[in-house]
C-alpha cells in the first residue's frame, strides 16, 4: 500500500521595503517548496487595487536571496493602508504596507 503525503506549499512575507512605500516597493518571499504562485495587493475593504500576478517562488529563501524578490509599482495608489497577498494553490501569506505620496 502506497501513501500519498499532501504537501502544501507555505509562502512567507519575510519583508517589504521601503515601508511606507511611494513608487515601488520590494517583496521578499521566502517559500518552502518551489511552486508557482498569486502576488496581489489589496485594500482595507478586500478588493484588488493591483491585479494578481504569477510570480515563480524559489525553496529554502531563509537567506533571501534574490530569486524571491519582487517589485510592485504602487505610484497610482492612493496614499493609505494596503495588504500585500501571496496565495499558493491552498495556503496565504499576508503583509500590511503603507503607500504615503
Amino acid at each position: 500500500v502506497r501513501r500519498i503525503i499532501d504537501r502544501y506549499v507555505a509562502p512567507t512575507i519575510e519583508r517589504i521595503a521601503p515601508q511606507p512605500a511611494g513608487e515601488t516597493v520590494d517583496v521578499e518571499i521566502g517559500s518552502d517548496s518551489d511552486a508557482l504562485a498569486q502576488l496581489v495587493v489589496v485594500d482595507r475593504n478586500g478588493r484588488d487595487v493591483i491585479a494578481a500576478r504569477t510570480i515563480s517562488l524559489r525553496a529554502g529563501n531563509k537567506n533571501l536571496s534574490s530569486s524571491n524578490k519582487y517589485s510592485v509599482d504602487v505610484s497610482d495608489l492612493p496614499t493609505g493602508m494596503y495588504l500585500i497577498l501571496v496565495k499558493t494553490e491552498r495556503m496565504v501569506a499576508s503583509s500590511p504596507m503603507i503607500v504615503i505620496h
